[in-house]
């Protein structure tokens, strides 16, 4: 009886047992409830659309020809130059149709005439000409490769009495014999190799800038008679990179130079780096200007990894704002580097508040709290596209948002505060509400200073051309081609952003930045600084 005694619990033991099982049933459930939005929100990330993250024409990204066929034959786009109209033509469903090709391509004259017989009239007499009627398709040729001919004339002293008196002259050398006088071979992009400039700049831009793998370029050369192996064309991306350096380092110097930077990083994949197996991921990180500037700068780095140490590397001369996503590696850069200042993303919020609102079953009867959230932010973002006039000045835009936009901050922060001890801070509407108070502070800043923006789209829009390429061509193999791809994807991205012809821009670069001698012909080649020739 006294050893059963000793093993009955006590009333409190029950009660701290009752206690610690409410807590732990409590826990689960909101586990489960977690799990359950998780569930509906990736239901409709999968199967619903997706017009927050995802511009609507973005779901025939992958059908165009099949899905804008039968919309685009309902208009005719053909192009008659027989009558000059002052307003553009419209189609049959009231859309804009173009009207003239550009006039700097030339023309090629096919002449649809009349056969002979029908020139003639009822009475034998020639038809009189009257005028003509022409229009304009678009035509195009094949790639036509040619072999570039660098020809240097030789040339040696004559025999005339006064070169034969002065042999110690500089027309012959130290051996008594005649020198021959010729023009150095003008400077190559990659000395002993027969790629051209335009070569160079055509693979480059296909590459970089369509997304066009070096194996599937490889065999367009075939089609063209052209052996050229991929292993070639990698060796030459590789020094091309090299090449344009001196712009990346100076373009490095105008960016650091600004008051505000904007960051991203996506993953990348590298086979044959040092140390780590091939399936390991390496990040490319992505730094471009703030985007009211003249001078867009966009330079990509590669990372063997994603913390802090990369961006802070990178930006060891930096002071200024460093406009970023919630990602934690840059809250330990900002610590490491007092010169910092982080600004927060409005955009990365309002997408945590519309998973919220997504998760939530479509029969729900109740009252969305996170909606409210959800809608002020979108008037934060009304205000500054539709309100603040287009080429405001900082004044002007920091006016505006003390007088709009600073209440409606105001009002999404009392709102905040009074619904989180209601909202289960496991659900997808509770993570929502964390991520933008515990980041607050950062969010805010853009009401005291003009010249941020609320949201970090303009790189996530610089960063998507690398993202939409590595999904054909995958990995890069080594360091040094990951590098390379860094850096031209760097410069494309720049000319890109300055209106140019990537290709013209590629292949006066490829000419001329190995032949400039000076600072001044280098900074010649930034894109902001480059201008095209002139048409002959």
């Amino acid at each position: 009886m006294q050893q059963a005694a000793q093993t009955t619990p006590s009333y409190k033991d029950l009660i701290e047992e009752n206690l610690f099982l409410a807590r732990q049933l409590k826990e689960l459930k909101a586990d489960k409830d977690h799990l359950e939005d998780l569930v509906r929100l990736l239901k409709r990330q999968r199967f619903a659309p997706k017009s927050e993250v995802q511009n609507a024409a973005q779901g025939t990204l992958f059908n165009e020809a099949e899905a804008l066929t039968a919309e685009d034959s309902l208009d005719d786009d053909s192009v008659d130059t027989g009558k000059s109209d002052p307003k553009p033509k419209q189609g049959n469903r009231g859309k804009p149709v173009r009207s003239s090709l550009p006039a700097d391509l030339p023309r090629v004259d096919r002449i649809v005439d009349l056969p002979e017989s029908e020139k003639i009239c009822p009475a034998g007499l020639p038809l009189k000409r009257m005028g003509e009627e022409v229009s304009e398709q678009l035509g195009v040729k094949p790639a036509e490769p040619f072999v570039l001919r660098t020809i240097r004339p030789k040339y040696a002293p004559c025999e005339c009495p006064a070169c034969q008196a002065h042999r110690d002259g500089p027309a012959y050398d130290t051996a008594g014999k005649r020198a021959v006088k010729i023009m150095p071979l003008p400077a190559q992009p990659i000395p002993k190799s027969f790629a051209s400039p335009s070569l160079l700049a055509m693979i480059a831009t296909a590459k970089y800038g369509d997304g066009l793998p070096l194996y599937r370029q490889e065999e367009l050369f075939k089609r063209i008679g052209i052996d050229l192996s991929r292993q070639t064309i990698a060796g030459w991306m590789v020094r091309c990179g090299d090449i344009v350096k001196p712009l990346i380092n100076l373009a490095k110097d105008e960016l650091i130079s600004g008051p505000v930077i904007l960051c991203d990083e996506t993953r990348v994949q590298v086979l044959k780096r040092p140390g780590k197996k091939p399936t390991a991921k390496s990040y490319m990180w992505c730094f471009k200007s703030d985007s009211d500037r003249a001078k867009h700068v966009i330079l990509f780095e590669l990372g063997p990894g994603r913390g802090h140490e990369v961006p802070m590397n990178f930006l060891q001369d930096y002071s200024g704002y460093l406009h970023t996503d919630g990602f934690e590696a840059y809250e330990t850069l900002a610590a490491k580097m007092p010169s910092i200042i982080l600004v927060g993303d409005w955009a990365h919020v309002r997408r945590k508040f519309d998973e919220a609102i997504k998760a939530f079953p479509q029969d729900f009867k109740g009252e969305i709290k996170v909606k409210t959230g959800f809608d002020l932010i979108n008037e934060l973002f009304r205000i500054d596209r539709e309100v603040i006039p287009y080429g405001a000045t900082d004044d002007e835009r920091h006016r505006i948002r003390q007088e709009i936009s600073k209440p409606i901050i105001e009002r999404l922060k009392a709102w905040a505060d009074n619904i989180r001890p209601s909202v289960r801070p496991k659900s997808l509407s509770g993570i929502a509400l964390k991520y933008m108070i515990e980041r607050w502070n950062k969010l805010v800043l853009f009401l005291d200073q003009p010249i941020l923006r609320l949201d970090t789209n303009p790189v996530e829009n610089a960063i998507r051309p690398f993202v939409m390429g590595r999904k054909a061509w995958l990995f890069s193999a080594t360091v040094a081609g990951a590098e390379a791809s860094a850096a031209l994807y760097s410069l494309i991205s720049m000319a890109r952003a300055h209106g140019h012809r990537i290709n013209e821009y590629l292949e006066a670069v490829f000419t001329d930045l190995p032949a400039a001698k000076s600072i001044d012909e280098v900074e010649a080649l930034l894109p902001w600084n480059w201008e095209p020739s002139p048409a002959a």
